[in-house]
């Protein structure tokens, strides 16, 4: 397995980040709730698929592999990742109406800024250490 689509994904998800912060920047009289539920949407949909191919696919694979360290390393990180698309789900269950977003404003920009920091940091750690490491192990097998 390549980690190149996962990469190609965060750089989606990085780039539907920057835009929806630069929303949750500007204020209130200036916020479009439409456009940042249509863009909420986007990233939940990405989201989803990428978590999906992660715990189905990358762990399993490297947890199968000949690399003691590269397995716990996908333990560890399927540990963690559940719990952030956890609050990633209870965070578009509150976030995916735009009377929601309306209603309560400083909340929702608050709690945007959160889950999308929670989010970089996670991918950031993923493209430096995990998918580096799932390409040595993949690489590996592959010139066996």
């Amino acid at each position: 397995m390549e980690t190149t689509d996962l990469r190609l994904q965060h750089d989606v998800i990085g780039q539907l980040a920057v835009e929806l912060i630069g929303h949750v920047a500007r204020p209130q009289s200036d916020f479009d709730a439409a456009r940042v539920t249509h863009l909420l949407a986007k990233l939940n949909g990405l989201l989803r698929v990428h978590f999906a191919q992660e715990d189905c696919l990358l762990y399993p694979a490297m947890i199968a592999g000949d690399s003691l360290e590269a397995a716990h390393l996908a333990y560890q990180y399927q540990l963690e990742m559940g719990g952030l698309a956890q609050q990633f789900e209870a965070y578009m269950r509150r976030w995916s109406v735009s009377a929601a977003i309306n209603a309560t404003f400083e909340d929702f920009c608050a709690e945007t800024r959160t889950i999308l920091a929670a989010l970089d940091a996670r991918i950031d750690r993923e493209n430096e250490i995990l998918y580096p490491a799932a390409d040595n192990l993949f690489a590996t097998r592959t010139a066996a």
